[in-house]
This record gives structure tokens, sequence and C-alpha cells, in this order.
């Protein structure tokens, strides 16, 4: 589990031949000189059209070349692991599947117990996909989204946006137990955002500062009691960022505190599961994925 000891026994990375596959394998040839890594499989799913596949029934040859055959992807997905990854204690696997990706990755999750899957975020001027957003929904594990990398990675700085919960606890836990495992303490910010309501309209005979003042107050508090309830021991206390929330949406804040401090990592929290598996990020964390496009992001479940 990420938020205890920061081991990944079993990792997946999803490819799809893209710009974002060398991102991903960059960004864990970096991570995994902190990070025990135990197990990487790679799988590529092969979304056939069932149009094509007829109208080249009769041409082998065209077939093979628009298909590839799953020795051939396997070769290809190894040259690209091994300019990375081949000089790690990573053992690497590799899975060819046939059918539709999201089904068949959300299959391979689940049958190897996987403990970190690894998406490519691409920008949205290129297409960030439905699947991605649909894998962080439903994905049974935690997540690291990557986006396009600086090209100097380090651990310096991370993100945790806190509203209290059980869930932005495993995020702040997940943070401490990476920081264990770093030859420099990193700096921990955790932010929340606050809304400064109008005091008027509860009746309440203060005025706007004090109310700010007593809303400010009960708010710091409660950091505290999250701090008692959640944070490891061997912690130091971080003090807490706020922001008072204005006409942007609170993942809007977030994310605009990220581009302003430049956290080298964000950790969000995720909601557990419902009956039929699904994985609610929560609307801000949902948001925030969609939005990012500069800083990796772990999502702990």
């Amino acid at each position: 589990m990420l938020s205890r000891n920061f081991r990944i026994r079993e990792g997946l990375l999803a490819l799809d031949y893209s710009l974002a596959d060398e991102q991903c394998l960059r960004y864990l040839q970096f991570l995994q000189q902190y990070v025990r890594i135990d197990r990487l499989e790679l799988m590529h799913v092969v979304k056939k059209s069932g149009f094509f596949e007829q109208l080249f029934a009769a041409d082998a040859e065209r077939m093979r070349k628009l298909f590839p055959s799953a020795e051939e992807q396997r070769q290809r997905m190894q040259a690209l692991a091994e300019v990375h990854l081949g000089q790690t204690n990573i053992q690497l696997a590799y899975e060819v599947e046939n059918g539709q990706p999201l089904e068949e990755l959300l299959e391979e999750l689940e049958e190897q117990r996987t403990d970190l899957l690894v998406l490519g975020k691409k920008p949205l001027a290129q297409g960030a996909g439905v699947l991605s957003r649909n894998l962080a929904r439903r994905s049974p594990s935690s997540l690291l989204f990557v986006p396009p990398l600086a090209e100097q990675l380090k651990l310096g700085r991370f993100m945790v946006p806190v509203d209290f919960s059980e869930n932005s606890a495993l995020a702040l836990q997940a943070a401490c137990a990476l920081a264990r495992r770093l030859p420099q303490p990193p700096q921990i910010d955790c932010v929340h955002v606050y809304r400064m309501p109008d005091p008027h309209i509860y009746n309440i005979n203060q005025t706007q500062a004090e109310f700010e003042e007593l809303l400010l107050s009960s708010t710091k508090e409660a950091y505290e009691n999250f701090l008692d309830s959640y944070l490891p021991k061997d912690m130091p206390r971080m003090e807490l960022q706020l922001i008072q929330r204005g006409r942007l949406s609170t993942a809007g804040h977030l994310y605009d505190w990220a581009e302003d401090h430049l956290p080298d990592l964000i950790f969000l929290g995720a909601k557990g599961h419902t009956a039929l598996k699904t994985l609610w990020l929560g609307s801000v964390s949902e948001k925030i994925i969609q939005l990012n496009e500069a800083f990796p992001c772990f999502i702990i479940r």
C-alpha cells in the first residue's frame, strides 16, 4: 500500500506508442532510484476494427502491416523499455491483448492485483483522452499520471490538497511514505481552499472581518485535529496553506497555486469503491487531473 511504505510490488504501464510512453518510462527510471519497484508489466491493447479485417481479409501481408503480431508488439515494447529500465532491478513483463483498451486494462489490473497504474498525460491540445479519465474513475489501484516532463527531475516539494477527510489523509500519508525514502526531506505543502460565506445570510451578529477570523480559526483547528489523527508520528508538522475561494472552482484555485509554487509532485486522495467497483475521485480531484499538464500526480487509494 503506497500510503504505508511506498513500495510498488506490481506496476502496470499502459502503452499506446505515443510520446507519452517516453515520458512515463523516463519518470519511472528516475523514481526507481528512491522507490522499490519489484515488477512492472508493460501492456498494449490492439483495438482492431471489424471493417478493416473484412476489407483486407484476402490480403494477409496488408493485414500484417496494419496489425503487427503479438510477438512484434512485444519486441517493440521491449525495445522501448530497455532504453530507460534495462539497467534497473525491475522485473519487466510484456502483455499484448486484442479488444477494448478500457476493459482489457481493468481486467489486467484486477487479475494482477496491481499496486500502481501508470498513465501518460497528454496536453489537452493533443487530445488528452477519454480512456485516461475512465481508467482514473474505475481503476482498483492507485494511479500515477505523468505529463510532459521538465529536463531536470526532482523530488524537493510535494503538494497535498486537503479537505480533512480520510481520502486526503491517504494522500498525505503516501507523501510522507515517499519522503522517508529520499536522501533529503522534501517540503510538503498541505493546501486547503475555503469559502467565505456572507455572515448576514446566517443571521450572525458579526462583522465580515470577525466572521472571517472565526472561520479561519475553526479551519486551522480542524487541520490540527487532522494532523493529530493522520500524520505519521515521525514526520514534522507542516503549516497549512490557505486559499480563499473566489470565482474559480476549488480545483481551479488549487491548480493556480501549483502553477505559482511549482511542486514536483501532487498527491490526491480518491474515494472508495461502490458496488460497481467505480473509483470515485470526487469532482475536485478529477478536475485537477483534467487541468494538469505540468506536474506528475499520484492518485492514492
